[in-house]
């Protein structure tokens, strides 16, 4: 029987790739003075697109499970990010950014997009759109597979 080589997979190398880049995107962060994750960062920047959306919608549209987001709304909410409100339902809890998560997000954004143009340093434009499509039908089958378990 062949071995599964788990670390040759293009499923591995993306997750590891995409956590590694997590990764240094904080510590640029940090490095730059700011007290903010990247997690805290592409929750801003979905507020700034819909602020006031329910914790329910803001979980699928930044991927996180409802428990992951709460612990990272909590922090954000402590540090006066954002702020959550009551919904129509008692049980929804609508989001908004606040003016110090606005600020907050002005200073990471400039960062964030460097830091992007870096990963993709030396890949032409071709690349990058091939690239993206490929992640995208990815993305596609995953979402299908767990429409099927549903």
């Amino acid at each position: 029987m062949q071995q599964f080589k788990l670390f040759d997979t293009l499923g591995f190398l993306t997750i590891n790739t995409a956590f590694q880049a997590k990764q240094n995107l904080n510590s640029i962060f940090l490095r730059n003075g700011i007290d903010a994750s990247m997690d805290q960062f592409v929750i801003l920047s979905v507020l700034l697109i819909n602020n006031g959306i329910v914790q329910k919608a803001l979980s699928e549209q930044c991927c996180k499970s409802d428990s992951n987001i709460t612990r990272i709304l909590n922090v954000m909410e402590n540090k006066e990010l954002i702020e959550r409100k009551k919904g129509k339902d008692a049980r929804s809890r609508s989001i908004f950014i606040t003016q110090k998560g606005t600020l907050l997000y002005q200073r990471l954004a400039p960062l964030a997009a460097a830091y992007n143009s870096q990963l993709f340093e030396g890949f032409s434009e071709e690349e990058i759109i091939i690239y993206r499509g490929l992640l995208m039908r990815m993305r596609e089958n995953l979402m299908k597979r767990e429409g099927e378990r549903k």
